[in-house]
């Protein structure tokens, strides 16, 4: 039998000899490590969660103001647009007062086909100069705009989405001429007008214009000049503005009570108060439960592992009896500390992976925020640190206790009591 072969013997052999106590020190082991590893990951998870919130909600940090708005200190980005009210219009049009009209009364004339469209939907016309925010564009992943602004009365962009549901792609309109009516009597909305450009869907995938009551989305961007069905309609103006930092609590109520303004983006900011709040929860739980249950688990661990090496002292003095000197004896002991630390890692990843899925589920649950995982590399590495400080404490307490051994004789050794 070589040397590596016959520790690996005596490890098992130990190991199987003291097996209650072993899976003791296993047990506790684990756990230490997988509170370490835990509360480390998770708070790591909560920081990427609000930091991804931050970033990809971006989009949605505006107020909408239909008067102009002092932004007081915060830096913003200004875009004034056009909102076509057409209640008048639609009076004259079709015998009633709409605040606003639905896909389903309408018309879409192009090349000679009609198409119409039977799903419920509001369609907001809008006119300005500029439709994107530097927050849009910073969010987006891909472009959102196929073609180009509106530049005169007789030009229009058209949202895709809108013309998904008249089952018309994007690539076959665009640059063509078309008339928009209402189907009831035909009355004109737009009358030959040609397409420049269309307004990507992934613009309403956008968290800022995704179809909330205060966000804006419109689904025909005009020029500022366009007249659009009668005389009588018109329009009015309204202000967004975008901001580069999101808005604290005091800024957004200031504003709603000033201006009377409509923020897109309070639940993104009741989402990163949230996940804040749950930080300090957990750095406080950490504070006072985890240090007390932490500390705990040190001093199971110590008085453990002094029963282990008393266990171990007896069984080295037979050791030495058939020639093991003190040197391999230590080796012997850290091989033996390293299998049981291999092993209580293997619990502590299992433990810790089913752990954070829980906390994940649970928040999930209540509050409806996926938590952001960390990269895996992170994971790893934590779980590394959180495993090695286990194996290092675990170390520490056996070179202490066992410090002196080569002043302890067999007969000394053999005597000592395990408990």
């Amino acid at each position: 039998m070589n040397r590596v072969t016959k520790y690996i013997v005596l490890v098992l052999m130990n190991l199987r000899a003291h097996i209650w106590l072993n899976l003791q020190i296993i047990f506790c082991f684990a756990v230490l490590c997988f509170m370490v590893t835990l509360f480390s990951v998770f708070c790591i998870s909560l920081n990427a969660t609000q930091n991804s919130l931050a970033k990809n909600y971006i989009s949605a940090n505006y107020i909408v103001s239909d008067t102009a708005v002092d932004t007081n200190g915060p830096q913003a980005e200004t875009l004034t647009y056009k909102v076509y009210d057409c209640a008048e219009a639609t009076y004259n049009a079709l015998g009633a007062e709409l605040d606003y009209l639905i896909y389903s009364v309408i018309q879409i004339q192009c090349g000679g086909s009609t198409y119409t469209c039977t799903q419920d939907g509001n369609l907001s016309i809008c006119a300005g100069e500029s439709l994107f925010t530097q927050n849009d564009l910073k969010e987006a992943d891909g472009q959102l705009l196929y073609g180009s602004y509106p530049t005169s009365a007789y030009e229009i962009c058209i949202s895709q989405n809108l013309l998904e549901c008249f089952g018309i792609d994007g690539g076959d309109i665009t640059g063509k001429t078309v008339s928009i009516s209402f189907i009831k009597n035909s009355a004109a909305i737009f009358t030959d007008v040609t397409v420049c450009g269309v307004i990507s869907s992934g613009y309403y995938s956008l968290h800022g214009h995704n179809g909330g009551a205060d966000q804006f989305a419109p689904d025909i961007w005009a020029a500022q000049d366009c007249a659009l069905f009668t005389a009588d309609g018109g329009w009015y103006t309204n202000y967004v503005y975008s901001f580069t930092e999101w808005l604290t609590e005091s800024d957004i109520q200031y504003y709603k009570d000033t201006y009377g303004c409509k923020y897109a983006g309070s639940g993104v900011t009741e989402d990163i108060a949230v996940i804040a709040d749950m930080q300090t929860i957990a750095l406080n739980l950490t504070v006072i439960t985890g240090t007390a249950t932490g500390a705990g688990l040190l001093l199971i661990i110590y008085l453990l592992t002094d029963k282990y090496i008393r266990q171990f002292y007896i069984g080295g003095g037979i050791l030495q009896a058939c020639g093991m000197c003190n040197k391999e004896l230590k080796l012997l002991l850290f091989l033996q500390i390293i299998f049981i630390s291999l092993i209580s890692a293997a619990l502590s990843a299992l433990l810790s992976w089913a752990g954070y899925a829980a906390i994940s589920y649970f928040i999930y649950s209540l509050l409806y925020i996926n938590l952001v995982a960390p990269a895996a590399w992170v994971t790893v590495l934590v779980f590394a640190a959180g495993a090695a400080a286990v194996f290092i404490t675990a170390a520490l307490f056996c070179i202490f206790k066992t410090h002196n051994i080569n002043k302890v004789t067999i007969r000394q050794m053999l005597e000592t009591k395990p408990y």
